[in-house]
């Protein structure tokens, strides 16, 4: 199908990144975008090149030209907006989390196959450069067997500049981030909206082994003054500081931990940073807004690490800097064009999308078995948790 024309679905934040994905692609092209706030959404289709301007999900599928959706909405839309587009005959990319529950990713799969259409999850860290680099080194062998993933998550770093002109008198930003239902997260809307990453990394970085069982710690905070005078609601929260997995069969296993503003710790790094440790080698990469990651005095973006051998450190400067965020590695724009980019080809060529509905339901299924796990105090098999389980 040449070309696929492209209707974005919430103009949000994250359009921004797709829609560089979409117009550097030469079989694509974004037709029309889609937002309640009609009079922004007028706004920003000349941002992105867009003929049209929709206010419902409706006047898009009654629009012939439009054979794909990109969804960017709140989470609590994404699973019935993309089983209503794929049942219209649509390709769908969706953002992440893809959806609130097993049952509903299952949902989205299950319309995809009947309808013969594409289905993708929008999971960017399976397409930053930096891990892609680590995964072909595992796959070569150059770590041996992985044995253990230990991932660290220090904060996020401050915008480059601002992505997108400013949201209509009245209309809250990203109001949806804190809110249990239209967030997805219940008690846990930030580890609920970012966990999906860091799943998908830790299943990806150990060459796709299942993840069998979570075990989750989470504690209670309140904001800072610094938080509270920028008018941030001073009641307690909760958060997951601490999480530790085991794959299928027992003998690999991983560990998360979040040392930053909103969980009161500290850490000099910003952003993801994975080690995977291998029978022969260890490997040590940069993921969302990494910094810090350092060998033989100089910043690295990877350092391999191998049994008697010399340690081996490695950039990726040819992507250029991150055109959103003040990062030592362009994990934001490279990566977001990059996904789209596969989403197109997978239309195109009629092979699987690399990481689809499958792939991003299961990484809610890890992230909600997280949240079981805290909230229960215990660990939590995947396969006990109904497919019907929320975090509300």
């Amino acid at each position: 199908m040449k070309p696929v024309r492209v209707a974005l679905i919430g103009v949000g934040f994250v359009s921004s990144a797709h829609a560089r994905g979409w117009r550097t692609h030469k079989d694509a092209e974004i037709v029309a975008v889609c937002d309640k706030r009609i009079e922004y959404a007028r706004m920003r289709r000349f941002d992105f090149g867009a003929r049209k301007a929709y206010a419902t999900l409706d006047e898009v599928l009654a629009d012939d030209e439009v054979n794909a959706l990109d969804i960017l909405t709140p989470p609590a839309r994404h699973a019935p907006m993309a089983i209503r587009a794929a049942e219209a005959g649509r390709h769908v990319l969706v953002e992440k989390p893809v959806c609130l529950s097993a049952a509903e990713g299952e949902a989205m799969a299950d319309a995809a196959r009947r309808k013969g259409v594409v289905v993708a999850a929008a999971e960017t860290y399976v397409f930053l450069t930096s891990h892609r680099k680590a995964r072909s080194l595992i796959e070569d062998g150059a770590i041996g067997r992985p044995m253990l993933v230990r991932q660290r998550f220090g904060g996020w770093p401050a915008l480059r500049s601002p992505p997108e002109p400013p949201a209509p008198t009245g209309e809250a930003k990203e109001q949806w981030r804190n809110d249990r239902v239209r967030s997805g997260g219940g008690e846990f809307p930030d580890f609920y909206d970012h966990a999906v990453h860091f799943f998908a990394t830790a299943r990806y970085l150990a060459l796709d082994a299942p993840i069998e069982r979570v075990t989750a710690w989470s504690a209670d905070y309140t904001p800072s003054p610094e938080a509270q005078r920028r008018g941030r609601d001073s009641r307690p929260y909760k958060e997951i500081p601490l999480a530790q997995w085991t794959y299928a069969g027992g003998a690999a296993h991983g560990v998360y931990t979040r040392a930053e503003r909103r969980t009161h710790g500290f850490d000099p790094r910003s952003g993801l940073t994975t080690a995977i440790h291998g029978s022969e080698g260890m490997i040590e990469v940069l993921g969302e807004a990494g910094g810090g990651l350092m060998w033989d005095g100089k910043p690295a973006h990877l350092v391999l690490h191998r049994r008697g051998r010399d340690s081996e450190a490695m950039r990726f400067d040819d992507e250029g800097p991150d055109p959103f965020w003040h990062s030592e590695i362009n994990y934001y724009g490279a990566a977001h064009a990059r996904q789209v980019h596969d989403f197109i080809d997978s239309i195109v060529s009629g092979r699987r999308a690399f990481h689809d509905i499958e792939e991003g339901t299961m990484d809610v299924r890890c992230t909600l078995a997280a949240i079981a796990s805290a909230r229960e105090g215990r660990p939590m098999r995947l396969d006990e948790l109904p497919k019907e389980y929320t975090a509300f």
